[in-house]
């Protein structure tokens, strides 16, 4: 037995303790380990082996508060049951920004555990482009590498999550996507009129090694915008505009995106996303190939379709034959 106590590091002190089986050679333990205080994870991955290294592997912090304790089995006791017998439960905590899978994190407390095989993690409290967030990992079997994820998150910056987006080695494995695909999202000269929020909430599961694979379904809000002066779907205000019709100056201006939707692999299919704004909204179904970057949409324009006041809207459609164009087709490149 090894005992650590208020052991020093660049980052903070550690307590700890190693024990090795007095018969190494015939005991299935390879080693117990318990821990806590500051752990320097980047500079210490490799401590407790290749396993919990190679776990290790996508996250990228200087230090983490820590409790844990687990079990290292050896690999015969684990051939003998079809899975690794070792396991560890982990409670973590960071106040200060880290990154996993190129993802950044802007604080996080939850648990992780490994036991009979599967790891499963529930973090209630995540801070994600300036939102706060709640994330759920869970492996389904030991005899297979798929995966069910569970996000919500509210409030969340929307310049700051796309750009989050842009630096994950999983979406950009994935996907043909690059940084700039993001950053052009912006006209700079109203890019402080237009920051807005999201809301996301996903539920999916599907193969951990490719996430082009995955199903599920969820609802995704844009609020707290001018999306009018967002490079969305092609500029539609400004086509729209460009017709020079004899419409409302407000009519094509939105400022809120609600989108419930399911993922099937590559796509992401929806039947009810409404575009609103202070006098009109859209209504679209169709769906986008987030792999391939394409749009294919059939939306319904309602002039007054977002006016909550039920006779003012009847005098607007009513006056203006123009109020019946609704159909609007939108396929291409997004």
């Amino acid at each position: 037995r090894i005992r650590g106590t208020k052991v020093k590091h660049k980052h903070g002190t550690l307590n700890g303790s190693l024990i090795f089986p007095r018969a190494l050679a015939k005991s299935e333990t390879q080693l117990e380990f318990s821990i806590d205080g500051i752990f320097p994870v980047n500079d210490a991955k490799a401590v407790f082996g290749k396993e919990v290294e190679e776990a290790l592997n996508d996250l990228n912090a200087s230090s983490l508060y820590c409790e844990a304790n687990g079990e290292i089995i050896t690999k015969k006791a684990q051939e003998l049951n079809d899975y690794n017998q070792s396991w560890y439960e982990l409670y973590v905590s960071s106040d200060d920004s880290f990154s996993y899978s190129g993802m950044k994190v802007d604080y996080a407390h939850g648990e992780i555990s490994h036991k009979d095989g599967l790891t499963k993690a529930e973090f209630d409290d995540l801070g994600i482009a300036d939102g706060k967030a709640s994330f759920s990992f869970r492996e389904v079997s030991p005899r297979s590498n798929l995966i069910s994820v569970s996000l919500d998150l509210k409030d969340a910056r929307r310049d700051k999550f796309f750009s989050n987006i842009s630096y994950s080695s999983n979406w950009n494995k994935a996907s043909s996507l690059n940084e700039d695909d993001f950053s052009n999202i912006d006209d700079i000269k109203s890019k402080k009129k237009q920051d807005g929020k999201i809301d996301l909430s996903i539920q999916a599961q599907g193969p951990i090694s490719n996430p082009r694979y995955f199903e599920g379904s969820g609802t995704f809000l844009l609020h707290d915008v001018d999306i009018g002066s967002i490079h969305f779907l092609g500029g539609i205000r400004s086509k729209l505009g460009a017709f020079n019709l004899p419409l409302p100056s407000d009519a094509f201006n939105f400022n809120r995106l609600e989108v419930p939707f399911l993922i099937e692999h590559e796509r992401v299919i929806f039947d009810q996303a409404c575009l609103l704004g202070p006098l009109s909204k859209l209504v679209a179904n169709g769906e986008v190939n987030w792999i391939n970057r394409e749009v294919d949409l059939l939306a319904n324009f309602q002039l007054a379709g977002n006016l909550k006041i039920p006779v003012l809207k009847q005098i607007v459609n009513l006056a203006d034959p123009l109020s019946k164009l609704s159909k609007l087709k939108i396929q291409g490149n997004w």
